[in-house]
């Protein structure tokens, strides 16, 4: 069982990571009291069922029984960059939303020229 302050101290990428690949789902919104955040949106419930001792040793395929070496490890390998069956990494070389690629998958948005269009409503 993990300590859900011990979760909370982990980087938010790990956990959104951790998240997805536990199936753990978020209760709320992420809660902010005196400019530290004391909820992420994960239920402390959630975090306590979702990390045991089993399912990390399992996801990891470890015999450590020390709960908080497994979720120090579970946040390790979550950290890292997954390999594709074509040896490229998926976490690092898929174009970031909202820009385009050229055909070595090169961001072009820094190349192109001219004025965005705005987008307006009908009869505008």
């Amino acid at each position: 069982m993990i300590n859900y302050f011990y979760w909370l101290g982990k980087p938010w990428e790990a956990r959104l990571k951790l998240a997805e690949k536990f199936g753990l789902k978020r209760a709320g919104g992420t809660v902010v009291e005196n400019d530290k955040v004391t909820s992420d949106g994960y239920a402390q419930d959630a975090v306590y069922q979702t990390f045991t001792v089993q399912r990390m040793q399992e996801f990891l395929d470890s015999k450590e029984t020390n709960p908080v070496v497994l979720f120090d490890l579970c946040v390790e390998k979550a950290m890292k960059p997954e390999i594709n069956e074509n040896g490229k990494n998926e976490d690092t070389e898929l174009p970031r939303q909202g820009t385009a690629t050229d055909e070595h998958g090169g961001d072009e948005s820094a190349t192109r020229r001219g004025k965005k269009k705005a987008v307006t409503g009908k009869g505008k």
